[in-house]
Protein backbone atom coordinates (compact mmCIF):
# COMPACT_ATOMS: atom_id res chain seq x y z
CA UNK A 1 0.00 0.00 0.00
CA UNK A 2 0.86 3.58 -0.93
CA UNK A 3 0.19 6.51 1.83
CA UNK A 4 1.63 9.59 0.74
CA UNK A 5 -0.33 12.94 2.37
CA UNK A 6 0.05 16.36 1.56
CA UNK A 7 -1.14 19.47 3.68
CA UNK A 8 -2.77 21.61 0.94
CA UNK A 9 -4.35 25.38 0.90
CA UNK A 10 -4.62 28.08 2.69
CA UNK A 11 -6.49 26.05 5.41
CA UNK A 12 -3.52 23.51 5.59
CA UNK A 13 -6.28 20.87 4.95
CA UNK A 14 -4.80 17.34 4.73
CA UNK A 15 -5.24 15.65 1.37
CA UNK A 16 -3.99 11.30 0.89
CA UNK A 17 -3.65 9.48 -1.98
CA UNK A 18 -3.38 6.02 -1.28
CA UNK A 19 -2.64 3.39 -4.04
CA UNK A 20 -1.96 -0.52 -4.49
CA UNK A 21 1.87 -1.17 -5.17
CA UNK A 22 1.09 -3.89 -7.71
CA UNK A 23 -1.81 -2.14 -9.76
CA UNK A 24 -0.38 1.43 -9.53
CA UNK A 25 -4.35 2.29 -9.09
CA UNK A 26 -5.08 5.04 -6.73
CA UNK A 27 -7.65 7.18 -4.20
CA UNK A 28 -7.36 10.56 -3.71
CA UNK A 29 -8.77 12.12 -0.54
CA UNK A 30 -9.96 15.17 0.69
CA UNK A 31 -8.19 16.91 -2.47
CA UNK A 32 -9.10 20.60 -0.51
CA UNK A 33 -6.94 22.97 -2.94
CA UNK A 34 -3.39 22.86 -5.16
CA UNK A 35 -4.02 19.82 -7.55
CA UNK A 36 -0.68 20.71 -9.28
CA UNK A 37 0.79 19.52 -6.13
CA UNK A 38 -1.64 16.42 -5.61
CA UNK A 39 -1.49 15.66 -9.09
CA UNK A 40 2.58 16.12 -9.07
CA UNK A 41 2.66 13.26 -5.94
CA UNK A 42 0.04 11.16 -8.23
CA UNK A 43 2.44 11.27 -11.29
CA UNK A 44 5.79 10.78 -8.77
CA UNK A 45 4.60 7.67 -7.60
CA UNK A 46 3.19 6.49 -10.98
CA UNK A 47 -0.25 6.02 -10.19
CA UNK A 48 -3.45 6.49 -11.63
CA UNK A 49 -6.24 7.87 -10.35
CA UNK A 50 -9.48 6.11 -10.37
CA UNK A 51 -11.25 7.31 -7.53
CA UNK A 52 -11.97 10.84 -5.44
CA UNK A 53 -13.41 10.35 -2.24
CA UNK A 54 -14.83 13.17 0.28
CA UNK A 55 -15.17 13.00 3.72
CA UNK A 56 -17.13 16.19 4.07
CA UNK A 57 -17.94 18.54 1.27
CA UNK A 58 -16.86 21.51 3.71
CA UNK A 59 -14.81 24.24 1.14
CA UNK A 60 -11.37 22.94 2.01
CA UNK A 61 -11.63 19.75 1.21
CA UNK A 62 -13.52 19.93 -2.25
CA UNK A 63 -11.72 22.82 -4.16
CA UNK A 64 -9.59 20.64 -6.15
CA UNK A 65 -11.63 17.89 -6.89
CA UNK A 66 -12.85 19.75 -10.44
CA UNK A 67 -8.95 20.12 -11.49
CA UNK A 68 -8.40 16.55 -10.86
CA UNK A 69 -11.49 15.22 -12.24
CA UNK A 70 -10.93 16.91 -15.69
CA UNK A 71 -7.18 15.90 -15.37
CA UNK A 72 -7.43 12.22 -14.28
CA UNK A 73 -11.10 11.50 -15.09
CA UNK A 74 -11.67 10.12 -12.06
CA UNK A 75 -14.71 9.14 -10.71
CA UNK A 76 -16.65 10.63 -7.77
CA UNK A 77 -19.22 8.76 -6.39
CA UNK A 78 -22.42 10.71 -5.64
CA UNK A 79 -23.88 10.29 -2.17
CA UNK A 80 -27.13 10.51 -1.11
CA UNK A 81 -28.17 14.26 0.41
CA UNK A 82 -29.63 13.58 3.98
CA UNK A 83 -33.21 14.38 4.79
CA UNK A 84 -33.48 18.03 5.87
CA UNK A 85 -33.80 17.63 9.77
CA UNK A 86 -37.19 19.69 9.34
CA UNK A 87 -38.66 17.01 7.21
CA UNK A 88 -37.14 13.95 9.39
CA UNK A 89 -39.59 12.02 11.44
CA UNK A 90 -38.95 11.60 15.70
CA UNK A 91 -38.02 8.32 16.72
CA UNK A 92 -40.60 6.16 17.52
CA UNK A 93 -40.66 6.00 21.04
CA UNK A 94 -39.02 9.00 21.78
CA UNK A 95 -42.08 10.91 22.76
CA UNK A 96 -41.24 13.96 20.84
CA UNK A 97 -44.00 15.55 19.20
CA UNK A 98 -42.51 18.86 18.33
CA UNK A 99 -42.10 19.36 14.62
CA UNK A 100 -40.90 21.98 12.54
CA UNK A 101 -41.18 23.74 8.88
CA UNK A 102 -38.43 26.19 6.77
CA UNK A 103 -41.06 28.52 8.00
CA UNK A 104 -43.09 27.92 11.31
CA UNK A 105 -42.58 25.74 14.61
CA UNK A 106 -45.49 24.41 16.46
CA UNK A 107 -45.78 22.25 19.39
CA UNK A 108 -48.22 20.06 19.86
CA UNK A 109 -49.64 19.15 23.14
Amino acid sequence: MIVTGLTVGLLQENCYILGCETTRRAVIIDPGDNPRAILRAVRDEGLTVERIINTHAHLDHVLAVDAIRRHRRAFLPARRRPAHPARRAAAPGSGSTRKSTPSTTRTNT
